[in-house]
């Protein structure tokens, strides 16, 4: 059976006036549940819901959750409460209104995107080849980092014990600026951006070493590369891939950060009991996500840059196992949504997700969207319903 979940954050269940369009989202749309994160990055949000206030949404991050210590006794992080907390318990009142709506819950965490748990705990973030930390960014694989996501999803499974949970960012940062381009001399192209974002923190360095990679040869060909980089003597971008055959340590340390990734969702996925819905984190090259890998424990959840046939079918042919066994896959639309213009290509493309086997589609965030939108969804849940 198809599913279909929306995205809700927390400051969007604080008010009343919300209650209306969950009533609608259930009732008229058809919508199985929400997808409410409760392990929140720093960002800011302009509203569109009728009645929203603030119009325009600012958060530093942070749990918004209840975090009880007894979780986290094996690590030396705890979870950062975020401001919301302050005024309530968000996920108890997110609960509260998917009970009164008749809604599933899956309460979200972006894992290593914890801005609030790494300006407390900094010897658990990335660092780049230079020492330098990553702002915002934890180590996935740190071993306090490990038990302390291990300790996130047990926190959430005792607060929701019928709840799947779905994991975003658990692996390594695909570019340290993210959509901003710092004030610079040369221009970073984007390989010089990834390579400047790897990971040669203190855990990264000793356990890839201990495995058997040559870390110091991997560190030197990255610090080569950058500080060609600001000589301005990199003139031409190569190809990724081209680049690092030509430096064998580099691919060496490469696969082994995407085999721990792999780990890494199988032991949280362990901890879930299965109900692990892992949020595709960017190109596996750098992110060390390997969707084919992860999905044989979890169910995959890839993100649809467009609304439009082809990029579904691109989205979900990076969970095609290449034997029987994986989890099975899913969509999200939310970052279609905004540049979507016509129903009928969000329709087409939500019905062609069902017909591939997707298993289900998060289709929008109820705070973003403008009310005109809602009937959107409806249509598409309905039309992709009928081709399973």
């Amino acid at each position: 059976m198809f599913e279909a979940f929306a995205e809700c954050w927390p400051w969007d269940l604080a008010d009343e006036a919300v209650d209306p369009v969950l009533d609608r989202l259930k009732g008229e749309i058809g919508l199985t549940g929400l997808v409410v994160p409760v392990l929140v990055p720093a960002l800011s949000q302009v509203r569109c819901r009728p009645g929203a206030g603030p119009r325009v949404f600012l958060t530093g991050g942070g749990a918004m959750f209840r975090a009880e210590s007894r979780f986290f006794a094996g690590t030396r992080l705890r979870p950062v409460a975020a401001d919301g907390l302050r005024r309530g318990d968000p996920l108890a009142r997110a609960a509260q209104a998917c009970a009164r709506h008749g809604l599933r819950l899956r309460p979200a965490i972006h894992a290593c995107c914890d801005p609030a748990a790494a300006g407390r705990f900094p010897a658990a973030v990335v660092r780049d080849v230079f020492g330098e930390p990553v702002p915002g960014r934890l180590c996935p694989i740190n071993p306090d980092v490990r038990e302390y996501l291990r300790g996130l999803i047990e926190n959430l499974m005792d607060l929701c014990p019928r709840a799947e949970i779905e994991v975003r960012q658990a692996a390594f940062p695909p570019d340290r600026f993210g959509a901003g381009t710092p004030a610079a001399g040369v221009p970073l192209a984007p390989l010089c951006r990834q390579l400047w974002s790897l990971c040669f923190c203190e855990s990264c360095q000793h356990l890839a070493g201990r495995d058997g990679v040559d870390v110091a040869g991997a560190a030197r060909a990255v610090t080569t590369a950058l500080e060609r980089l600001f000589e301005g003597t990199w003139a031409v971008e190569p190809a990724a891939k081209a680049w690092i055959a030509e430096h064998p340590p580099l691919g060496a340390l490469l696969q082994w950060r995407t085999a721990q990734i792999t780990g890494l969702h199988e032991s949280l996925a362990r901890t879930v009991g299965g109900r692990l819905i892992a949020r595709y984190s960017g190109p596996s090259r750098w992110t060390g996500f390997d969707p084919r890998s992860i999905g044989r424990t979890a169910v995959v959840c890839l993100e649809v840059p467009q609304a439009s046939a082809a990029a579904v079918e691109q989205a979900i042919e990076q969970t095609r196992p290449e034997s029987d066994g994986g989890r099975g896959s899913e969509v999200s639309f939310i970052e279609a949504m905004a540049g979507c213009q016509e129903p009928s290509a969000l329709v087409a493309s939500v019905a062609r997700a069902a017909e591939l086997g997707a298993r289900a589609a998060t289709l929008g965030n109820v705070g973003l969207l403008p009310s005109t939108r809602l009937d959107w969804l409806r249509q598409a849940i309905r039309y992709a319903t009928r081709q399973r």
